[in-house]
């Protein structure tokens, strides 16, 4: 391996030659050493039986989560040198999940279950989540209490589970596979983005579809502003982004102006799914919200 100057005195990046081999990285590839960039304390060499392919935090920074080639996710606890919690098994390309608090990780426990377990003991959730019976798991969400999961499959199918129970509360269909979801701050709305080039929000109490916004390429992320759960942004491939504002109301109110027939109130709300019916007795009325 060589590290040659460059004419103005910097160093090149290490170079590997074809017939050397790379120096003892390649050892520490069943390791993970996390530090702490403020203080520069070291939390110790977090060792695992197989290379580790993927990692990430909790939003506290309490947790780490990491998963290695053995199709095992372990949940780390950084306190003082690191302390190994709970491994738990996980398949697939879809990573696992962890919740807002820490308190929950979901995975693909095998081929044909998606299980929610406890992060700190890695017991499973009883009962379990249902069979996934179309597609592989390709997203998962939490909602920030908690108390509702969603994951999509390559299908194209979303199912939102109350915790910790785990019986499907609502659905939702796409045409491709399922690339992100995301809940609303309340947790009441699910954003979804898919190959088919849409982002669709599901309002979960109503299991109903209320919105589709049609993007030129898949959407690849999806996410709503962190307190108000007013807004909510959609990025799509091919380096092309949109965000939308949006409110139940806004909903109603765009209905009631593309549409040319006065709807009784019993109608409008068996549509619109809203707590108290909406009426549209004339076009363009203005909104009574």
């Amino acid at each position: 391996m060589r590290n040659e100057a460059t004419e103005d005195g910097t160093r090149k990046p290490p170079a590997v030659r074809p017939d050397e081999a790379p120096e003892d990285n390649s050892r520490e590839r069943d390791t993970v050493r996390v530090f702490n960039p403020s203080t520069g304390a070291d939390h110790g060499r977090l060792r695992h039986s197989r290379a580790v392919q993927h990692l990430f935090f909790s939003t506290d920074e309490k947790t780490l989560v990491t998963v290695e080639a053995s199709n095992t996710a372990r949940t780390w606890a950084l306190d003082g040198k690191g302390r190994e919690m709970a491994t738990v098994p996980h398949f697939g390309f879809a990573l696992p999940r962890l919740s807002n608090d820490g308190k929950y990780l979901v995975s693909r426990a095998d081929l044909e279950h998606v299980r929610v377990w406890d992060a700190r003991t890695g017991q499973p959730l009883s009962p379990v989540l249902p069979a996934v019976a179309v597609g592989d798991p390709s997203a998962f969400a939490f909602s920030r209490d908690a108390r509702r999961l969603a994951f999509g499959t390559t299908q194209g199918t979303v199912n939102v589970a109350g915790l910790p129970g785990g019986r499907v509360i609502a659905e939702l269909s796409h045409a491709g596979a399922v690339s992100a979801l995301a809940f609303s701050a309340d947790g009441k709305y699910l954003v979804t983005g898919s190959e088919d080039a849409t982002a669709r929000i599901l309002d979960i109490d109503a299991n109903r579809e209320i919105a589709r916004v049609a993007h030129g390429a898949p959407v690849r992320d999806v996410s709503w502003s962190a307190d108000d759960g007013a807004r909510y942004l959609a990025t799509a491939g091919g380096e092309a982004g949109r965000a939308s504002l949006w409110w139940p109301g806004d909903l109603r109110d765009e209905a009631c102006r593309r549409i040319s027939v006065a709807f009784s109130d019993r109608v409008w709300s068996r549509y619109l799914g809203s707590e108290r019916p909406v009426g549209c007795p004339v076009i363009g009325a203005p909104s009574t919200r």
